[in-house]
């Protein structure tokens, strides 16, 4: 496995037209069809992008802002131009060719390693990691540059698609996950969810389903709708659930099983493989997390 990961960062033929030109349209046909399945997120993730700038990454690396770019280059039918303009242009601070892209990527200056395993092979793996960034090339990084700028993409967007349904988000800045306000704002995106996006945007708008969600490591409130007939009135929904909140009256045994559902969420069970991630990507401990 190791000596895999080896030869893809530092084997792989970046200027291969062919295989560029396959690439470029699987990726493309992929990305498209799963819009249909997972519209919502795709909507809720280029909301987002306006706040972090790990959410704008996400939206240019993988999201709608992605999709409509390999859209256009998959109609291409020559890639010798792209590759001359990539030599050049793929990072405009650099003027590297993808290769030293790959380089400045795969510098063992610029990854971090996180694995997860029995105790009885730790030893095994320390010893592959290390032999494996022992390949690696040392690239020289001056200062780390903002690729994914997130004050490009606009605030609102309207996608068309070849669909009869629409998917919509809304997406609010919340506050850092240490704020005594952030789990206040889990158990309230609770309750929006199950009193008032559901019967509005579901059970009266015709949606397949919609949602209100606080996303607290990022800080970002978002709301969504999915397979929507009539999103217009949906994101009226959204804008005025804040006001519809502030002019409910929470009894106490409602508010404790809002905080019971939030702590089912939270608690829930995870995989070996997402042990320790929220420490190794976020800083997170788990005395953070009790806390």
């Amino acid at each position: 496995m190791y000596d895999l990961i080896r030869q893809f960062m530092l084997e792989t033929n970046w200027d291969n037209e062919k295989k560029l030109n396959s690439l470029i349209k699987n990726s493309a046909s992929g990305l498209i069809n799963s819009i249909a399945s997972a519209g919502s997120r795709f909507a809720a993730l280029y909301a987002a992008s306006k706040y972090t700038p790990s959410k704008a990454a996400s939206e240019v690396a993988g999201g709608m802002t992605q999709i409509r770019m390999l859209s256009q280059m998959a109609r291409w039918d020559e890639y010798t131009e792209l590759i001359a303009i990539l030599k050049v242009y793929a990072i405009s601070v650099l003027q590297a060719n993808m290769q030293q892209i790959a380089a400045f990527m795969f510098s063992r200056k610029s990854l971090r390693v996180a694995i997860t395993c029995g105790q009885d092979i730790q030893s095994e793996n320390r010893a592959a990691t290390a032999d494996l960034f022992e390949k690696l090339p040392d690239f020289e990084i001056s200062a780390k540059q903002n690729l994914f700028p997130i004050s490009k993409l606009p605030s609102r967007a309207f996608f068309t698609l070849p669909y009869s349904v629409n998917y919509a988000a809304l997406s609010l800045k919340g506050v850092p996950y240490t704020h005594p306000d952030s789990p206040v704002l889990q158990i309230l995106a609770n309750c929006i969810q199950q009193n008032r996006i559901h019967s509005e945007v579901r059970e009266k708008g015709g949606a397949y389903g919609g949602g209100a969600r606080y996303d607290s490591l990022e800080g970002i409130f978002s709301f969504t709708s999915y397979r929507d007939p009539s999103f217009e009135r949906s994101l009226e929904v959204m804008h005025d659930a804040g006001r519809w909140m502030t002019e409910q009256k929470i009894e106490d045994d409602v508010l404790g099983e809002l905080k019971l559902s939030t702590f089912k969420d939270i608690d829930a069970p995870i995989s070996v493989q997402q042990e320790g991630k929220l420490e190794f990507m976020y800083g997170i401990t788990d005395d953070l997390r009790q806390t």
